[in-house]
């Protein structure tokens, strides 16, 4: 829906344009970095500025808190290490839409824990998102295919692909 520009939308446009600069470096390291590497790059630059965040509202988590903390860490730790990995092997105008399927599993998580329908315009957003990046996939395909040489020919119903370069 439509909302009025505060503070919080500043701060959403604020954090996509720090993760698409995020992309653009870890493009940018990948070519002469390992996915460990970059990940602790991320993490001397980002703790010195959250801890600066935190600091003002900080008290000491519980141990059951702790654990989800770690778990959380894990986690988010691996999926850099894929996404890193991702964005070195393919094309980051590939690569981001499929990073926007996050907005799906948060829909999903919203309505399982904490029983939020999504509306109508989740929805759209959520089909568009699945129909651009479908799109996408299939477009890169092609052009893979026309700069390769790589022709694909139906056999009954099965597909063959013919290697043969042009």
């Amino acid at each position: 829906g439509a909302v009025a520009v505060d503070l919080g939308t500043m701060l959403a446009l604020g954090a996509a344009i720090s993760a698409a600069a995020g992309v653009i470096i870890v493009k940018w390291l990948a070519r002469t970095e390992s996915n460990l590497t970059i990940i602790m790059y991320m993490g001397l630059v980002a703790t010195p500025i959250l801890f600066a965040c935190a600091v003002f509202v900080w008290r000491t988590p519980t141990p059951s808190e702790l654990m989800v903390l770690v778990l959380m860490g894990a986690f988010g730790s691996a999926t850099h290490l894929f996404m890193n990995q991702a964005i070195k092997e393919a094309d980051i105008a590939v690569v981001s839409p499929v990073r926007f399927t996050q907005l799906i599993w948060a829909a999903g998580v919203g309505y399982l824990a904490f029983a939020e329908v999504p509306d109508a315009w989740t929805w759209l957003g959520g089909l568009t998102i699945a129909g651009a990046i479908s799109y996408m996939a299939y477009r890169e395909h092609r052009v893979t295919d026309a700069r390769t040489g790589n022709t694909a020919r139906t056999h009954g119903d099965r597909r063959i692909r013919d290697d043969r370069k042009g």
